[in-house]
């Protein structure tokens, strides 16, 4: 076991590989260095059920890492409001850098595994504009299938919108 393995394109800056390395885009630091924790004591990411509508809408912003996530999972899941077969758009096309790696993926397909009761039904579109986000997403996407009701991940905000079938 050593350093980082990368994943090197023509052109293109290397991608971590390693699983407990975040995937975002290393810079020419080998072993960069993750951000101090904020300050304002906001989370990078949130969310809002509309009730009326069973409907989860979350927003991520800033630097968004496994901790993160998995903390709005718990929470979610606790949430009196939250109810399965619950639509979820996850709108993470504000993230500036992705600190999550490919345990933590594996760790919140576990939270999924756990609480299959409460999400084997969920749909959940995960929505992004990061080359790295998307390659996690569709991680998370594929290792999740025999937990979760869907998931699919987009670019594109209206196609998540239709996917979903919320106008």
């Amino acid at each position: 076991m050593g350093g980082t393995q990368a994943l090197r394109r023509p052109g293109l800056p290397a991608v971590s590989t390693r699983d407990d390395e975040p995937g975002y885009l290393l810079s020419k630091d080998p072993a960069p260095q993750a951000p101090p924790p904020s300050k304002t004591g906001i989370m990078p990411i949130s969310y809002r059920i509309d009730v009326a509508r069973d409907l989860i809408l979350t927003t991520g912003s800033g630097t968004l890492s496994d901790a993160d996530i998995v903390g709005l999972k718990e929470q979610l899941a606790q949430d009196r409001d939250f109810k399965p077969g619950m639509r979820e758009l996850s709108d993470l096309r504000s993230i500036d850098r992705l600190d999550v790696t490919a345990a933590g993926v594996r760790n919140m397909v576990q939270l999924d595994a756990r609480e299959s009761g409460k999400v084997r039904s969920h749909r959940l579109a995960l929505v992004v504009s990061q080359e790295v986000a998307y390659g996690m997403a569709r991680m998370y996407q594929a290792l999740s299938e025999p937990h979760i009701g869907g998931v699919a991940v987009f670019r594109d905000i209206d196609e998540a919108r239709a996917w979903l079938d919320i106008a």
